[in-house]
C-alpha cells in the first residue's frame, strides 16, 4: 500500500511539473512556435471562426465524418499547422463564401458543389478562393 501511495505521489508530481511547463510554454517550442502569449492559440482561433461563420458553415468547412461533428478538432489540428497569414486567408475566404452562400444557397451549391448532393460546396468555395 505504501509503495502504491509513493508511486501515485511521484506520478502526480511529474504531471504537475509537466503541466506547469506546458502552461508556461517553456517546453518543446522551436523558433516557429514562440512560447507564451506570442503564440496564437488554435482553439481560440477556431472558436472565433465558428462563431463568425455559424456552426453549419463551420462544420461543412472542416467536418469529415457523416454528421460533421468532428469539425472543431479538425480545425484545431489544421490551424496549428498554419502560419498567421494562412489563417487570415482562410478566414477571409470563408467570410466571402458565407456571404455568397447567404445571397443564393441553391446557386452557390450548383456553382461549387462537386458531389452528388452538392453538400461539399462551402469547403470547395473556400479552397477555390484561397488559391486565387
Amino acid at each position: 500500500m505504501r509503495k502504491t501511495l509513493l508511486a501515485l505521489a511521484g506520478a502526480t508530481a511529474l504531471c504537475a511539473s509537466t503541466g506547469t511547463a506546458l502552461a508556461t510554454g517553456s517546453s518543446g517550442h522551436g523558433p516557429d512556435h514562440p512560447p507564451g502569449k506570442d503564440r496564437p492559440n488554435a482553439a481560440q482561433t477556431c472558436k472565433a471562426q465558428r462563431t463568425e461563420l455559424g456552426v453549419a458553415a463551420f462544420r461543412q468547412l472542416y467536418g469529415t465524418n457523416a454528421n460533421k461533428a468532428n469539425a472543431f478538432a479538425r480545425c484545431v489540428a489544421k490551424t496549428k499547422a498554419m502560419t498567421q497569414q494562412e489563417r487570415e486567408d482562410v478566414s477571409n475566404a470563408a467570410r466571402a463564401c458565407r456571404d455568397e452562400w447567404k445571397a443564393d444557397a441553391a446557386a452557390f451549391a450548383q456553382k461549387y458543389g462537386t458531389n452528388a448532393n452538392k453538400r461539399n460546396a462551402f469547403g470547395k468555395c473556400v479552397s477555390a478562393k484561397r488559391t486565387t
